[in-house]
């Protein structure tokens, strides 16, 4: 299958502004709007990833001849990364950092749960009470990702003509019930009936429920994969533009999350018709970076806020330069780790794995 380089850029972008945003999280910005804005608005990242596996995925399923490959395929993807980059940042918190915090990050018991891929609330809920947390808070993402990749890879080798559809429906039950047990307003109206404790549990299994949340994003990018296929039919535009109104809504129409909204729909539209005008993304070093993102959106977040952290005295704590070397030192070590790391280790997997082919 060969990759969309114009996808591979636009994930330099992505990541670069969750970096930023989360690098910025403790710094006085001295009323700079603009830094204050990519700080509280870093986040959107994310959901920018989460369109491209929409699109990306669905562009893979084709290429794929059964479920089961499909998984082993995703397993071989995600686990090298992630053994890397969760054992790098557990050892440096337990063996190296001397600030304080970051206690999750410590637990051998997080770090065996993060190359699962399973929401760590999961494991939580036999107990009912927050036992087990994320050994990075930026792991909280892939769980939306590998349910997305469980669910759309069994509905479509289940019905290949209906999969979109079935997944929709599916969505359109699992949103109002995350709402349900998630919501402060709905909470506040099951209070009198159900105890505290009852309300607790329901808000731990809301969070095991993360894909619903996240799931309008997914379907923009199947949306946008099949109007890349069929540039012609413009009904999908429309369903485009009502998963971004129900995201908007979902926001509370929060105008910085609006106006990302929009941006974000304009910049994959311009992919699908005006392609020429992202040529630039297709620049050999940002798709290598692109192509690497995976494990520096990984490692970057607290093993990088830990590292600002302790050597901040340095070069002071107002001083950009920790975070700009931070963010250089992050994006070489995912080019080293993607070409030196993960892709021996991804072939030795997939040797185990595809065996029998």
């Amino acid at each position: 299958m060969n990759r969309i380089s114009i996808l591979d850029g636009l994930r330099v972008f992505a990541i670069l502004i969750v970096m930023i945003g989360h690098y910025l999280h403790n710094y006085d910005l001295h009323g700079n709007q603009f830094l204050e804005f990519v700080r509280n608005y870093g986040y959107f990242g994310v959901p920018f990833f989460f369109i491209i596996s929409g699109f990306v995925i669905l562009y893979s399923l084709g290429a794929t001849k059964s479920y089961s490959d499909f998984l082993k395929k995703r397993y071989i993807r995600l686990a090298p990364a992630m053994l890397i980059c969760s054992i790098i940042t557990f050892s440096f918190f337990k063996f190296i950092y001397t600030g304080e915090g970051f206690t999750n990050s410590k637990s051998f018991a997080n770090l065996l749960i993060a190359n699962t891929f399973i929401d760590p609330h999961v494991f939580n809920l036999p107990s009912g009470y927050i036992k087990y947390y994320y050994l990075d808070g930026s792991y909280w993402s892939l769980w939306a990702e590998v349910c997305f990749y469980l669910l759309i890879g069994f509905l479509y080798f289940k019905n290949k003509q209906t999969y979109i559809r079935n997944f929709i429906l599916i969505c359109a039950i699992g949103f109002p019930v995350y709402t349900l047990l998630s919501s402060g307003i709905s909470h506040k109206f099951l209070q009198p009936y159900i105890g505290e404790s009852t309300l607790d549990y329901l808000k731990l299994i809301g969070r095991c429920l993360v894909l619903f949340r996240e799931c309008f994003w997914f379907i923009i990018g199947m949306f946008l994969y099949k109007l890349y296929n069929n540039k012609a039919d413009k009904k999908y535009i429309v369903y485009i533009i009502i998963c971004a109104i129900l995201l908007i809504i979902q926001d509370k129409l929060d105008i910085g999350f609006t106006c990302l909204t929009v941006f974000t729909l304009l910049v994959y539209f311009t992919f699908i018709y005006k392609p020429h005008l992202l040529h630039f993304l297709t620049n050999p070093i940002l798709t290598k970076i692109g192509v690497s993102s995976y494990s520096i959106y990984l490692i970057h977040s607290y093993l990088g806020l830990g590292i600002i952290e302790m050597y901040t005295q340095y070069v002071g704590k107002q001083s950009y330069v920790i975070y700009f070397i931070m963010i250089i030192a992050v994006l070489l070590f995912g080019l080293f780790s993607y070409k030196y790391l993960e892709r021996p280790i991804s072939n030795f997997i997939k040797k185990i794995l595809f065996s029998q082919k």
